[in-house]
């Protein structure tokens, strides 16, 4: 059932992360390529999937407070951090096949996963392609058409047709001022609303007076709040009043 929108605003307190020696680290091999991952805590597997330019680096002062409910499998995307690449250029595709023979590996049929910008694209991608993988999402700055702002970046673009499909249950996080969609903020908040209608379990959550990296910062403790009880099955059913 479509969710009505839900408008969360941002508590101003900060919160203070620490972060935490993986309980287990590997390279493996998998389609020819490396790929690293970290894991941490007990409980149903959890990923974590970082931005472009990025690594697992980005999410290991959000780990304790995931871990002691969720398995905490932290990656790094394909010619991100430690893991390899056959391309130039980043690849959506191999990015979804990496992440399949991840799973595959790890015997994880399903999974809850959180995804900031280029993270959270491939997890659309892999919701349309794998629609049993995923139960629960969280996208963070990410849309399903994304325009390159520069030669060494690759367009992303899902049908309104794949997006409908995708069945798991999503949460959607766009800051009020966010310029992922080809610098414009306006252009943004129209796909965050399209991929929100689109999308047939989805929530809404557009953060005022913030950008891309709406989950740092003094945004922090509110992002933790509302991905615990979005993860956590807090908002399944009805829609969730205004915040």
């Amino acid at each position: 059932m479509q969710a009505v929108l839900t408008l969360i605003v941002i508590l101003g307190f900060t919160l203070t992360a620490h972060a935490q020696t993986p309980k287990h680290s590997e390279t493996l091999l998998l389609n020819g390529l490396d790929m690293y991952f970290e894991v941490y805590g007990e409980g149903p597997p959890l990923f974590f999937l970082h931005g472009g330019t990025q690594s697992v680096a980005l999410w290991h002062e959000y780990i304790e407070h995931f871990a002691e409910t969720y398995e905490i499998y932290l990656v790094d995307l394909p010619g991100h951090g430690k893991s390899g690449s056959r391309e130039d250029r980043f690849s959506y595709q191999t990015a979804h096949d990496q992440i399949e023979g991840l799973l595959t590996h790890l015997g994880l049929e399903r999974i809850n996963a959180v995804g900031y910008s280029l993270g959270g694209e491939v997890l659309l991608q892999l919701a349309v392609l794998d629609p049993d993988r995923i139960q629960r999402m969280i996208v963070v700055g990410s849309t399903h058409h994304y325009t390159p702002r520069g030669p060494d970046e690759v367009e992303f673009l899902l049908s309104d047709d794949a997006v409908r499909s995708i069945g798991t249950k999503t949460l959607i996080i766009m800051g009020e001022s966010d310029r992922v969609a080809g610098g414009d903020p306006q252009r943004s908040l129209q796909l965050a609303f399209r991929l929100h209608e689109l999308l047939p379990n989805s929530h809404l959550w557009i953060v005022p007076n913030e950008g891309h990296r709406t989950f740092d910062g003094t945004g922090k403790p509110e992002f933790i709040r509302i991905a615990n009880e979005f993860l956590g099955g807090e908002w399944d059913g009805p829609a969730q009043p205004s915040k």
